[in-house]
């Protein structure tokens, strides 16, 4: 019987989209991902969590329980270190554990991705998985680890195959962290692209949004933050809009490497927006109890040039926000946009 993994949507979003459901796909495995944020599944995580712990964490949490019944296990990757010294947050250095502390009857499958110690030790940690993926066809892993359903060398082909396909998002990305050719493109967007200068193709008048991906990407969340821009007759662009290397390069004079990755690159996407003509204003969507964003913002203050007359608001969104007071946010920031 084929088995079956659950991957939870939001995390479909970060730093590798697409990367996971083409690794289970290529070994066979049946893929099943949550449905996009909805309030059941928004109360459901809600309920799992403690008040401290960050919306998206809490939301998670919602779409792990969505699968655990419909699965045989849910994959949550252990990010670490995405890029070469570039860390993850805290939340998903750990995430895995804190699923399985907090939803102790569901089946938790993880692999660590951390750029720092190389292909190498990823893929040691995706034999461990490997491991108990085996064990959900078979009662004796050890036993059957040479031929057994999943062969780790198998296994380990998948990924790679899966991680270095060259149109995979982020290949030109990769291509340059190995290479040290830091004048690749390394860009995510598909109709924005890189130039020496900064954003291309940005013909139209544009809003920023700035934030995670797991939080600006979720209608649900956000409130349908992007429509409601769209329909007063902005673009709106994002941070995956904004090619990896351009935005460390615009993040002066924290363009080399620093701890926190997603935190340099919330930084330097702002940065680029801010010298953009095009980009009439920019909104800054970070979730309460967020670290990463506390740290960025106040970079983003002291960076931003005295004069710059260009508006910028900042929404922090938690599971007591309410849809009346953010749209009260949204038109006050509409009307000192230029005409």
């Amino acid at each position: 019987m084929k088995l079956v993994v659950g991957l939870p949507s939001p995390l479909r979003r970060h730093e590798y989209p697409g990367l996971w459901e083409d690794f289970f796909q290529r070994l066979g495995v049946q893929v099943i991902l949550s449905p996009p944020t909805n309030k059941i599944l928004f109360n459901s995580g809600i309920k799992m969590c403690s008040g401290d712990v960050c919306l998206p964490l809490k939301v998670l949490h919602g779409h792990v329980l969505y699968l655990h019944d419909r699965a045989d296990a849910v994959f949550v990757p252990r990010y670490v270190y995405p890029a070469a010294r570039e860390a993850a947050c805290p939340k998903f250095c750990a995430l895995p554990d804190i699923l399985r502390l907090n939803l102790p009857g569901v089946t938790v499958w993880d692999m660590s991705v951390d750029m720092n110690k190389g292909l190498a030790f990823m893929l040691s940690t995706l034999d461990e998985m490997v491991c108990l993926m085996e064990q959900g066809a078979h009662e004796d892993c050890e036993n059957n680890a040479d031929k057994g359903f999943f062969e780790r060398g198998k296994a380990r082909a998948a990924f790679i195959e899966a991680l270095t396909r060259p149109q995979a998002s982020w290949y030109s990305r990769l291509l340059s962290e190995y290479t040290k050719d830091r004048e690749g493109s390394g860009g995510r967007g598909k109709s924005v692209q890189a130039g020496r200068s900064g954003i291309t193709g940005l013909d139209d008048p544009a809003i920023g949004i700035i934030g995670h991906a797991y939080l600006t990407q979720d209608a649900f969340l956000t409130m349908n933050l992007a429509t409601k821009i769209a329909d007063r007759g902005y673009r709106v662009v994002t941070s995956e809009d904004v090619p990896y290397n351009l935005k460390r390069q615009r993040c002066s004079p924290y363009q080399n490497r620093t701890f926190w990755g997603v935190g340099v690159d919330l930084l330097g996407t702002a940065l680029t927006m801010f010298e953009e003509k095009n980009i009439k204003g920019l909104i800054y969507v970070t979730s309460f109890a967020c670290g990463i964003d506390s740290v960025a913002l106040e970079l983003l203050d002291r960076q931003i040039i005295p004069g710059n007359d260009k508006p910028c608001m900042r929404l922090c969104l938690d599971e007591h926000t309410g849809e009346s007071g953010f749209d009260t946010r949204l038109e006050a920031f509409f009307d000192l946009l230029p005409l």
